[in-house]
């Protein structure tokens, strides 16, 4: 009789690790689920949704569906199998419910990890590569960036990434802040002014003159409340595409302040 009670109460704790098991891995999926529907500002810097998978005459399709299917199925499968036991909780044997406790831990080991890649992604920093020249010597084609994005405040000559003026999803930027909001940006004889006072960029070439689109000599630009000016650190004409020719950026565009490169390898480390 002891015995018998000794094996029902390891079963009913058994039992209920395995349906903590499925609550966390529950918990995990709804993340994973309702993240992107209510905060998907920064999904296009969310790798899960950049990976497609590829089928001849398949549409292609993203990563992170096939990956929310197998995610639901396994959570079906510990749902129903915790449910069955419970039933059967008199005579069923710990050693089983605990053997299907473990059974596919690596799924609910990614699940985990998939839904704190999300909250990452969505209200503290991301990853970024370059692309161009637009921002030489500072960055170079290639380089792989952080962005984070709880910045409170942007100041003069942040790096950050940008969206388009236009809210095109399909383009976005790194430049630097060279205008705050109200400030007037003038741009004369290759130097940059602050409201006619000049500015020192150390971080730009020595031999690169700042332009005026259409080759002009002198040209003045005053963002809005909460805008900001941005400009590529190669400043050659053509070089690069900022407020120069799109505009100022509100603060709505700007989805981080780029803090850190890790790639190249020879390069990794803290960027200004």
């Amino acid at each position: 009789m002891t015995t018998t009670r000794h094996k029902q109460n390891a079963s009913k704790a058994a039992l209920k690790k395995l349906k903590l098991k499925a609550l966390f891995v529950s918990l995990s999926f709804f993340i994973m689920l309702m993240l992107p529907l209510f905060y998907d500002k920064h999904l296009p810097f969310n790798t899960l949704f950049h990976i497609t998978v590829d089928f001849p005459r398949i549409p292609s399709f993203s990563v992170f569906y096939p990956i929310m299917v197998v995610i639901f199925l396994y959570l079906s499968y510990l749902v129903f199998r915790a449910n069955r036991y419970a039933r059967l909780l008199g005579s069923i044997s710990p050693e089983t419910i605990n053997v299907t406790r473990r059974r596919f831990d690596f799924i609910a080991l990614a699940t985990h990890l998939f839904a704190v890649y999300m909250i990452l992604n969505a209200f503290f920093l991301s990853f970024a590569t370059v692309s161009g020249t637009s921002m030489e010597p500072t960055f170079e084609e290639g380089d792989a960036v952080v962005v984070q994005h709880f910045a409170a405040e942007y100041e003069r000559f942040d790096l950050v990434v940008a969206g388009s003026p236009d809210f095109n999803e399909e383009e976005f930027y790194i430049k630097r802040i060279v205008g705050l909001p109200g400030e007037e940006v003038t741009i004369q004889n290759g130097d940059v002014l602050i409201d006619e006072e000049p500015v020192e960029e150390a971080f730009l070439s020595e031999d690169i003159k700042t332009t005026c689109p259409g080759g002009s000599l002198r040209c003045t630009f005053t963002p809005g409340p909460g805008e900001y000016f941005l400009m590529g650190d190669n400043r050659a004409p053509g070089a690069s595409k900022d407020s120069r020719t799109l505009g100022a950026f509100s603060r709505d565009n700007l989805y981080g302040r780029v803090t850190f490169r890790f790639r190249p390898i020879r390069d990794m480390g803290s960027v200004e």
